[in-house]
Parts: structure tokens; C-alpha cells; sequence
């Protein structure tokens, strides 16, 4: 994936392997919430709660439901950088 989101994509590619305890190689673009019997609503509050530590992105609802996929999660990182 191109564009402005690539700058937060290896951090947040490496957070999600961590939190997940996945092999970053298995981090893809493709990947999203229920993929992996690692990424379930457990995992996804993980990895949720890791995002609000580092990037101080809030936990509510919308997010919750929204930041599901690795292109996600950049693209609302670029959003808010650019807000």
C-alpha cells in the first residue's frame, strides 16, 4: 500500500505482531480482527489498549469497531496527524 500511511506502517506492524505474538511476516495488509484464532476480541482489546499507550488513541466505540486491520489503524494514525 502506498501513500502517506507508510510512515506509521513498521511501528504499527511490529505492535500488532507483539501484542498478537504473531511473526511480524504474518502482519499483513490482508490480515484483520478474526483472521487468527490470535487476533479475537480478547487480542483485539490487547491490542487496542497497546495503541492508547503509544499513540494515545481513545477507546470508544466507533474505534473499537473500526480499527480492525493493519491499513486501518495506519490511516486513522495519518487522519489524526493530520487533524
Amino acid at each position: 500500500m502506498g501513500g502517506t500511511s507508510d510512515r506509521y506502517r513498521p511501528e504499527v506492524r511490529g505492535l500488532i505482531a507483539e501484542v498478537l505474538e504473531l511473526p511480524v511476516e504474518r502482519v499483513t495488509d490482508e490480515l484483520s480482527f478474526g483472521d487468527v484464532s490470535e487476533w479475537d476480541s480478547l487480542g483485539h482489546m490487547d491490542l487496542l489498549m497497546a495503541l492508547e499507550a503509544r499513540y494515545g488513541i481513545p477507546l470508544d466505540e466507533d474505534l473499537i469497531a473500526r480499527l480492525v486491520s493493519l491499513p486501518a489503524i495506519c490511516s486513522y494514525l495519518e487522519e489524526r496527524a493530520h487533524a
